[in-house]
């Protein structure tokens, strides 16, 4: 079981530091032999007050032979491969309402609708699993810099500005989680869309490390759905807000029966959803924390869907209109044609 959780891991994160320097996603650190980056990352956080688990979903520009990744966690972790619908169905789950809104004039002519220490490099490897072409190793660190030279010295090739990156999580005494994943052949390449990855580890509060998106050098998409006692605001300087909240609501295990979701909720839970685009990922400071919101007020996005209206092939509005005034001369002659009968008699 334990070595499932760890390919888990390694099959869902394909992205620690490979050959050259590293690129950065919301959750750490990303890079490949071919300059495939990430650029949609997708999370599930699941909190009961005392264990904080993460599953990780990770889209690639490109399919890439090989990636290396790496993440942050306040505490030792632990590693299960998560279900591979998950993010579809959460997504069905949180849609936005549709409102049709009727169009009388729409365009003319259309009729659609639209384990041990590392030699004297600083770092200690806690855990240590190989299985096949999947590396995964969890690390302590006395400083950014020993974490960087340990990975230096065993095959990662980092960006020196990641040093950098990784100190505040060296001194607030973090783990770290080095997976490195590989195609079997080398005519194969991994799948753009890297299995999902649960990362469990003990934390009183709901943390998700952003610190290393200050060193993406494109925008990020991050989409989080937070699953825990109430709704739930963003605690940092900077992170999601309510206005990127899309979805915010109470579900069950009713609400999720027959979905990858039955198993992640045992019981009235509160989920919310954030979407935010990250333009300028050198504004990312610390990581997002989220602690409960005010109330538990429910929201769901409205998306309005134009439909036009045709008439006999041609746009409604115009139609009608035109119709409307032929029926009022068609009314006014027969009336005034009447009147001049009476006033002749």
């Amino acid at each position: 079981m334990r070595r499932l959780a760890l390919l888990t891991i390694l099959a869902l994160t394909g992205i620690l530091l490979v050959v050259p320097p590293a690129a950065a996603c919301a959750c750490g650190a990303v890079v490949t032999q071919e300059g495939v980056r990430v650029n949609e990352e997708t999370a599930l956080i699941r909190h009961d007050g005392q264990t904080e688990e993460i599953v990780m979903g990770l889209t690639m520009t490109d399919e890439p032979r090989d990636a290396a990744w790496i993440l942050p966690v306040p505490a030792d972790p632990s590693f299960e491969l998560g279900p591979e619908d998950l993010f579809a169905d959460l997504a069905v789950l949180t849609r936005p309402r549709t409102v049709v809104v009727r169009d009388w004039f729409p365009p003319w002519g259309r009729g659609g609708a639209t384990a041990g220490s590392a030699p004297g490099d600083g770092a200690t490897v806690l855990d240590q699993i190989t299985i096949g072409p999947y590396d995964v190793t969890t690390l302590a660190a006395t400083d950014g810099d020993a974490l960087a030279n340990w990975l230096n010295g065993h095959g990662y090739r980092l960006d020196p500005a990641l040093a950098g990156g990784f100190a505040p999580y060296a001194a607030a005494g973090w783990r770290y989680v080095a997976v490195k994943l590989t195609a079997p052949d080398d005519r194969e390449r991994l799948s753009r869309q890297l299995p999902p990855l649960r990362v469990s580890f003990a934390s009183a509060e709901i943390v998700y490390p952003m610190r290393l998106t200050a060193l993406a050098r494109d925008a990020q998409s991050v989409r989080l759905y937070v699953l825990t006692d109430h709704r739930v605001r963003s605690a940092g300087p900077v992170g999601p807000t309510d206005s990127h909240v899309r979805f915010a609501g109470w579900i069950g295990p009713e609400a999720v029966a027959g979905t990858t979701l039955a198993g992640l909720v045992d019981g009235r839970r509160f989920l919310t959803r954030f979407d935010q685009r990250i333009e300028s990922p050198e504004s990312i400071t610390d990581d997002y924390r989220f602690v409960a919101a005010g109330a538990d007020d429910d929201h769901r996005d409205v998306v309005y869907r134009t439909e036009p209206v045709y008439l006999a092939g041609l746009p409604a509005g115009p139609f009608l209109i035109i119709l409307g005034v032929l029926l009022t001369f068609i009314v006014a002659g027969t009336v005034t044609a009447v009147l001049m009968r009476r006033r002749t008699r």
